[in-house]
């Protein structure tokens, strides 16, 4: 994921009557799982707080963090059917990352959307020492994304981000997901230097030559 441009994403909050602190936020190019990233949730109302991207697996035999969780399926999968129901999440975003395999290689894309924005649809949950962590949805990809993957990122109209967050039945929430793919995304060729986590600064998000 990518959350570089703090008045981008001011300027979504804003929206929301929501605001985050410059002095709170750091420029990441190149967040890798188990990074720090700020998230919307619903708590006494509206509310913004920094979680670690990657929910912690229920299973002791898991080792990996749970970073993305297939909205096909949260509903009844114990890693996630709890915070489905209750602990909706929404990750703003600048863009995100997506590798295309060819052979042994694979190519990087950074993938945006109209708006400077992408509002991410999550889930959170709190780890057993007291810390809020957060997983994205995903679900297929469109027809944009087919040429890379199979999947995406569930990306919300900002204007369905209250929505998401609130109490909503299992078929409303069902639908603004199957609404997410009609979603408009440009998709740009970058640099293999994003492969690597420990890279993280505007090269990442450079266009390369096809």
């Amino acid at each position: 994921m990518n959350v570089h441009d703090h008045e981008g994403v001011q300027a979504f909050l804003d929206d929301l009557g929501l605001s985050l602190d410059p002095a709170r936020f750091t420029p990441r190019y190149n967040l890798a799982p188990s990074d720090p990233v700020h998230a919307l949730f619903a708590g006494e109302g509206l509310e913004i707080a920094e979680m670690r991207w990657g929910l912690t697996p229920r299973n002791p035999k898991q080792r990996n963090l749970l970073i993305n969780a297939r909205a096909e399926t949260a509903w009844r999968l114990p890693s996630f059917r709890e915070s489905m129901r209750r602990r909706r999440a929404v990750v703003p975003v600048n863009g995100f990352y997506e590798w295309r395999r060819e052979g042994d290689e694979r190519l990087p894309f950074y993938i945006t959307g109209r708006q400077p924005v992408l509002a991410l649809a999550g889930l959170f949950d709190v780890d057993a020492q007291g810390e809020m962590r957060c997983c994205v949805l995903t679900t297929a990809a469109n027809a944009e994304m087919q040429c890379i993957h199979d999947r995406m990122p569930v990306c919300l109209p900002h204007d369905r981000v209250r929505e998401w967050l609130s109490d909503g039945d299992p078929a409303a929430l069902g639908k603004l997901i199957a609404g997410a793919r009609d979603q408009a995304l440009h998709l740009t060729r970058v640099s293999k230097f994003v492969n690597s986590s420990r890279n993280d600064g505007p090269e990442c998000m450079l266009p390369v030559a096809a």
